[in-house]
C-alpha cells in the first residue's frame, strides 16, 4: 500500500496549491472561492488517506470524511454558481445544498466505527451516501451539459467541453469503483475516489489557463454607472434572455432582477416580433439598431420605450458575448406626438390655426425647432431651445441649421430631403451652443404640412451624459480606471500583435515586469488614498514614456508591465530599463512630503525567453522576483554588518 500512500500524498499537494493559485493570482469571486473549497476538501481527503493506506486508523478515516462528504456538494454548488441560476444566487438555497453532507459527516464521525453501531445504521449511511453522490454529481453534469448546449460563444463552448470531459471521466471513475466493481465481486480494491477527482481539478485548471474561467470583467465603476443611468438598461444573452437590469429599469417596470433573470426580453413587450427580428437576425446588429416598443409593467401599465440594441463583441476572437439594450422612456414623446396629431387635426378643421400650435410649441419643456428643408433656415424655436442653446430669437431668425451641426449646406439639404421623403427620422449629431460648448444630441425629426409644402419639425434631446457613460463603459473594458494605463487584457492583445509582427519580420522585443516595492508600506503608513495618489503619479510617468514608443499597462495592485519594441539585444533592453527606472524613481509630492518609490524590474526577450505572452510575462516576473530577493538579501547583509 506504500505506492497508494505516496500517490495520495502527491495528490494532496496538487489539490492544495491548485486551489490556492486562482484566488491569489486573480481577483477573488464566488466561483474561484468555491473552487478553492473544493480543492481543500480533496486535499483533506487525500492527506487522511495517505495514513489510511499505510495502516487502517479510525481517526484518519473520520478525518477523511470531512473531505469526501462535502466534495459532491461543493462541485454542484460551483456548477450552479457558474451557471448563475437565479434561485441559487440566494443564501438560503445555497446553504440547503450542504444539509445532506453535514448529516453524513455527523453519522460517519459519531455513529460509525464506535463498536455499538447497528446494521440498520450502517445500511442507512451507505444508502444515503451512495444516493447523495449519485444525485449531486449527475446534477452537476446535467448543468454543465445544459450550459454547453445553450452556449453560442465559441470560447465558452471550448471551456465547457474541457470541463465536461474531465467531469465525465471523474464521475465515471467514481461510479465504476463505488457501484460496478463491488457488484462484480471486486471488493478488495482500496477506495481511490480522491485519485479520480484529480482529472476534474486538472481539467478545470486547464480551462482557466486557456480560456480564463475565473477572470471576471465586472467593475465597481461599471456597476455604479449602470445604477445611476437615467435610461433603462438590459444586458441580454445572445439568445435574447435578460441577464441584468439596472435600478432605473426596476423602478420603471416594477420587476426585480431575480424576477426577470433569464426571462426573454420579448415576454415583456407587446411587439414581440420586433424584438425577435432584431435579436435573432444575423445582420440587424452589425450597427446599432433602434426600435420603439411598448412594455407591460408589473401593474399592467403600458410604457413606451425607444430601445437601442448593440452587440457586445470579444475583440480578440470576434465572438458575440451578448447584447446591450438601452431604453429611453418616450412616454412624453408619445404624448407629444399625440398632441401634434390632435393639433394637426385642429389645423385642418380650423384652417391651419397657427395660434394653437404656437401656444403648445412655445410652452413645452422639450427643445423644439422648425426648419425649412430647402434653405435650412431655422423658422422658429421654442423657449426651451433658447435656454438650451443660449441664443436669442433674433439670433435664430438669421441662422441656418448648419450653424448648429457644422455640416455643409449640401449635406444638410440631403438629410432634410430624406426626412421629408421618409416622413420621420432619428439623427445623432453634435450641436454647438452659443458659449462654444459641444453637446451630443439625439434629434427626432418629422415632416409636417405647412400650407402647400412641408417643413421639418424636430424634438432635440441632450444625450451628452448618456454617451459619456457608454464611452466610459467601453473605456473600462481595456483600461485601468485608476491610472488610465492599458489593463491586462489590452496589454495581452498588444503583445500578441507584436509577436505576430516579429514572426514575420524576425524582430526582437522586450517585456518589462515592474513591481513597486514600497507601495504596501505607503498604504500602511499613509493610507490607501495616498497610495492611490502614488499609483496615479506612476501611471502618469509611464504615459510620458509611452510617447517614446513604449506600451505601458497596470496588471493589478502594484504590478506593471511594459512592451519595448525596436529592441535588438538584452543590453539595449537594460539601457532602456535604466531610463525607465530613473524616471519612476523621481520623488513624489504627497501631502507635503517627498517620497521615493523603489521598483524591482524583470526583463524577458522575444523569442529567446518565450514565444507567447504567458511565457514572456512568466520569465519577466521570475527575473523581477530574483531582483527583489537579491535586494532584500543585500539589505539583510548590510544590517548584519552594521550590527557587528
Amino acid at each position: 500500500m506504500t505506492a497508494y500512500a505516496i500517490f495520495s500524498l502527491i495528490t494532496f499537494v496538487v489539490y492544495f496549491f491548485t486551489g490556492i493559485y486562482p484566488v491569489v493570482r486573480y481577483r477573488r469571486n464566488a466561483v474561484s472561492i468555491l473552487f478553492l473549497l473544493t480543492c481543500l476538501s480533496l486535499a483533506v481527503w487525500s492527506f487522511a488517506y495517505t495514513f489510511v493506506y499505510m495502516e487502517y486508523s479510525v481517526f484518519w478515516i473520520k478525518l477523511s470524511a470531512v473531505g469526501w462528504c462535502f466534495f459532491s456538494a461543493l462541485v454542484l454548488h460551483t456548477a450552479l454558481r457558474f451557471a448563475r441560476i437565479p434561485l441559487f444566487l440566494k443564501p438560503f438555497p445555497q446553504a440547503m445544498l450542504y444539509v445532506i453532507p453535514a448529516i453524513l459527516l455527523f453519522m460517519r464521525v459519531f455513529m460509525m466505527d464506535t463498536g455499538s453501531e447497528t446494521p440498520a445504521v450502517v445500511t442507512l449511511f451507505q444508502q444515503l451516501d451512495n444516493g447523495y453522490d449519485l444525485v449531486y454529481q449527475l446534477a452537476a453534469l446535467g448543468i454543465i451539459v445544459r450550459m454547453r448546449l445553450q452556449s453560442q460563444n465559441r470560447r465558452q463552448r471550448k471551456l465547457l467541453n474541457l470541463v465536461l470531459v474531465s467531469a465525465t471521466l471523474t464521475f465515471t471513475g467514481n461510479f465504476v469503483s463505488q457501484f460496478i466493481l463491488p457488484v462484480l465481486g471486486y471488493t478488495d480494491i482500496p477506495a481511490m475516489g480522491q485519485f479520480f477527482c484529480l482529472v476534474l481539478i486538472l481539467g478545470i485548471t486547464a480551462a482557466n489557463h486557456r480560456y480564463g474561467l475565473f477572470s471576471l470583467s465586472e467593475h465597481v465603476l461599471y456597476d455604479e454607472i449602470l445604477t445611476e443611468m437615467m435610461d433603462s438598461f438590459f444586458l441580454l444573452s445572445t439568445e435574447g434572455r435578460i441577464q441584468r437590469i439596472n435600478r432605473r429599469t426596476v423602478g420603471l417596470l416594477g420587476y426585480s432582477q431575480e424576477e426577470l433573470g433569464n426571462l426573454p426580453l420579448r415576454d415583456l413587450c407587446v411587439e414581440k416580433d420586433v424584438i425577435d427580428t432584431i435579436v435573432h437576425s444575423r445582420n440587424a446588429l452589425d450597427t446599432t439598431a433602434y426600435a420603439e416598443v411598448n412594455f407591460m409593467s408589473r401593474t399592467g401599465r403600458m410604457i413606451p420605450l425607444r430601445l437601442s440594441f448593440s452587440r457586445i463583441k470579444d475583440k480578440s476572437t470576434g465572438d458575440i458575448l451578448g447584447i446591450m439594450v438601452i431604453g429611453q422612456d418616450i412616454a412624453v414623446k408619445k404624448r407629444l406626438q399625440e398632441e401634434i396629431r390632435i393639433h394637426q387635426e385642429f389645423e385642418r378643421k380650423l384652417r391651419e390655426s397657427e395660434e394653437r400650435f404656437r401656444a403648445m410649441f412655445d410652452k413645452h419643456s422639450a427643445v423644439m425647432c422648425l426648419v425649412d428643408p430647402e434653405s435650412l433656415q431655422i423658422l422658429s424655436v421654442n423657449n426651451a431651445a433658447l435656454a438650451f442653446y443660449g441664443y436669442s430669437f433674433k439670433d435664430f431668425e438669421s441662422m441656418k441649421l448648419t450653424a448648429l451641426d457644422g455640416t455643409t449646406f449640401q449635406e444638410g439639404v440631403a438629410m432634410a430631403r430624406q426626412i421629408v421623403q421618409e416622413q420621420s427620422a432619428v439623427l445623432h449629431m453634435k450641436h454647438k451652443l452659443a458659449d462654444g460648448d459641444i453637446r451630443d444630441v439625439e434629434i427626432h425629426s418629422s415632416a409636417v404640412p405647412f400650407g402647400k409644402r412641408s417643413i421639418i419639425y424636430s424634438i432635440i434631446h441632450d444625450i451628452t451624459e448618456r454617451k459619456k457613460a457608454e464611452d466610459y463603459i467601453s473605456f473600462l473594458a481595456y483600461n485601468d480606471s485608476l491610472t488610465g494605463l492599458s489593463n491586462r487584457k489590452m496589454f495581452y492583445e498588444r503583445v500578441e500583435k507584436a509577436i505576430e509582427t516579429a514572426k514575420t519580420t524576425g524582430g526582437v522585443f522586450a517585456i518589462v515586469y515592474i513591481d513597486m516595492d514600497d507601495l504596501k508600506l505607503i498604504n500602511d503608513t499613509y493610507g490607501h488614498e495616498n497610495g492611490d495618489i502614488v499609483l496615479r503619479e506612476l501611471g502618469r510617468r509611464m504615459k510620458e514614456l509611452t510617447r517614446s514608443g513604449l506600451v505601458a499597462a497596470r496588471l493589478g495592485g502594484d504590478e506593471f508591465a511594459m512592451l519595448l519594441q525596436g529592441i535588438g539585444t538584452m543590453q539595449e533592453a537594460l539601457m532602456a530599463v535604466d531610463d525607465i527606472s530613473q524616471h519612476l524613481r523621481r520623488s513624489i509630492q504627497m501631502g507635503g512630503r517627498e517620497i521615493t518609490v523603489q521598483s524591482s524590474i524583470g526583463i524577458s526577450l522575444y523569442p529567446s525567453d518565450g514565444e507567447d505572452v504567458e511565457s514572456l510575462l512568466k520569465q519577466a516576473d521570475f527575473k523581477m522576483y530574483a531582483v527583489k530577493k537579491e535586494r532584500k538579501s543585500s539589505k539583510r547583509f548590510r544590517a548584519a554588518s552594521d550590527h557587528r
